[in-house]
C-alpha cells in the first residue's frame, strides 16, 4: 500500500481495550482516526485482543496487519519479521500514566522509572 486508505482492504488484527471490538475510547485524530474508522466499517477484522503481545505474534505469523506500539514492534522490525507501513502518515500518540502509592520507601524507585519513560522515544 502507498496510501492510508489502501490499508483498509487488508485483514486486520485490532487492539481493543476490553477485547470485545469496541474502540471508542481510543483517542485518535486525522489520518489515524480515518483509518481506524474505515477498518471497523470494512468488516476485515479477523482478531480482537486487549493484549499487544498476542497481536504482535499473530501479525508476525502473517495473520494480518496490526497497529502496534513501537516499543512492542521494534524488536521484530529490527530482525525483519515485521515491517512498518506508511509510518510517515501514522503516528499515534497515546498517553502513559504512572499510578503510584504514596509510600516514601518507593518514591525514588518510582521516580527513576518515570524519568526513564520520559526520555523514551517511540519513533
Amino acid at each position: 500500500p502507498t496510501r492510508v486508505d489502501q490499508l483498509v482492504t487488508h485483514k486486520w488484527l485490532m487492539y481493543s481495550p476490553d477485547g470485545d471490538g469496541r474502540a471508542e475510547n481510543i483517542d485518535l485524530t486525522g489520518p489515524e482516526r480515518t483509518l481506524y474508522d474505515g477498518i471497523f466499517r470494512s468488516g476485515n477484522i479477523v482478531v480482537y485482543s486487549n493484549n499487544v503481545q498476542s497481536l504482535r505474534g499473530a501479525c508476525a505469523s502473517g495473520a494480518g496487519l496490526c497497529m502496534l506500539p513501537c516499543f512492542t514492534a521494534a524488536p521484530l522490525v529490527a530482525v525483519g519479521q515485521l515491517q512498518r507501513l506508511l509510518g510517515q502518515f501514522l503516528k499515534v500518540r497515546i498517553p502513559v500514566w504512572a499510578l503510584t502509592q504514596q509510600r516514601r520507601s518507593d518514591s525514588r524507585k518510582v521516580q527513576l522509572v518515570i524519568d526513564a519513560l520520559k526520555g523514551v522515544s517511540l519513533d
